[in-house]
């Protein structure tokens, strides 16, 4: 099959990471696939057997998340070249393919994987995190003019009407809320994310010329992601609560250390622990982070099925995450790691004593949410799946 797979931008988190994993391995298994994504600049490159195109946007306006003429001008020359059978399509929103691109639906058949709400809200992730308006169509929207709200509504839903396209989850969580939204009504299907096991093999120590562990310390990973337009995302993964949490954690902080790994930011004056941070990391170099740590502590305040929980599991690193959205899906509360409230950072304080004060109850959660991931979120399972939904949506329109 000819696969056409279209992100917002190259470097966009877990989107763009998923993006590229289903491009190696459809390619692997014979398929010819192109990655098309956005960026300063234009390239054309070949990696690990797809072909990838990044197409140039330097200037961007808000109608860009709704229609970007000189963005769909430039794809329609891809789509002449390449004659997808089939257009898989991951974050269209950040003023880059735009809403409009569902309407090539007319000519190609299209998939769409859902990462964020931004489908059904007026953004990705709305504040508060618990805000679920998008039942009542956005009514009494807390950050946005009603004005604003009924126009972003309007077009999604005309856009929606007009096109037919099948819609892939990554979560339970993520299928249940578009059942109540104007959604409701397209094919949904549920696909659990993977990763590519090859890049996160159990090495030998010696192979392992990184690490990042200090003697005598419990190590702690975070990982607060990539600046995108302007911001840094590790607000939404709870860096604040985090950082409370380092505060509660004062009586220990001679024996835990904090291993940051993302764009630059900044460690309250107050939190005395000791601290690295790691910037400009490819996802290849973070084996040795994920081994190096004790714990891997993700206390987001919205999120979807991360993909750095499991990588922490898949490397055996024990993971205290927040409840919600679909990480109790990856997380079993006592078993393959441990939950908290996303605000409630006391409740993270207690988390960490325990994993640090329990190391082998730690170990066999860590084990045991190596053993989920191998078994459930199987990177062959997952192509597998999107391959014949692929193959059955192509047939069904030829």
């Amino acid at each position: 099959m000819k696969i056409l797979e279209l992100n917002a931008a190259y470097h966009h988190g877990g989107a763009s990471i998923h993006a590229m994993d289903i491009c190696k391995g459809l390619a692997k298994l014979g398929h010819d696939v192109v990655y098309c994504t956005i960026g300063p600049r234009g390239q054309k490159y070949q990696q690990d057997g797809y072909r990838v195109e990044t197409l140039q946007q330097t200037k961007k306006t808000a109608i860009y998340h709704y229609f970007n003429p000189y963005i769909l001008y430039k794809l329609k020359n891809i789509l002449f070249r390449h004659q997808p059978d089939i257009i898989h399509l991951h974050n269209i929103n950040l003023q880059s393919f735009s809403l409009a691109i569902l309407f090539y639906s007319k000519i190609y058949p299209i998939v769409w994987t859902l990462h964020d709400v931004w489908p059904i809200c007026m953004i990705g992730w709305p504040e508060p995190n618990t805000c679920a308006k998008f039942k009542q169509k956005c009514a009494e929207c807390p950050n946005w003019p009603q004005s604003i709200v009924i126009a972003n509504r309007f077009l999604k839903e005309a856009a929606y009407k007009l096109n037919d396209f099948v819609i892939t989850c990554p979560s339970s969580w993520m299928c249940n809320n578009l059942i109540e939204s104007s959604l409701s009504k397209k094919t949904i299907e549920h696909i659990p994310l993977a990763i590519d096991e090859d890049l996160f093999k159990r090495h030998n120590d010696k192979e392992i010329h990184l690490n990042y562990a200090v003697p005598g310390k419990k190590t702690i990973l975070f990982s607060g992601g990539k600046r995108l337009a302007g911001s840094l995302p590790a607000w939404r993964k709870g860096w604040s609560i985090f950082c409370e949490t380092l505060r509660q954690l004062e009586d220990i902080k001679d024996e835990i250390h904090l291993l940051y790994v993302g764009d630059e930011i900044e460690l309250p004056d107050d939190i005395k622990v000791s601290a690295t941070f790691v910037e400009n990391i490819s996802r290849k170099e973070m084996l040795p982070l994920y081994r190096s740590a004790d714990l891997f502590v993700l206390p987001s305040m919205a999120d979807n099925s991360p993909l750095t929980i499991l990588e922490a599991m898949y490397c055996r690193t024990p993971v205290i995450a927040s409840k919600v959205g679909g990480i109790p899906e990856l997380v079993e509360h006592g078993k393959t790691g441990l939950l908290c409230s996303p605000t409630d950072s006391e409740a993270f304080a207690d988390a960490v004593r325990y994993m640090i004060g329990h190391p082998g109850e730690a170990k066999q959660m860590a084990q045991a949410g190596y053993e989920k991931s191998e078994r459930h979120q199987s990177y062959r399972k997952m192509l597998t799946r999107y391959e014949n939904l692929f193959k059955r949506i192509a047939e069904k329109r030829s």
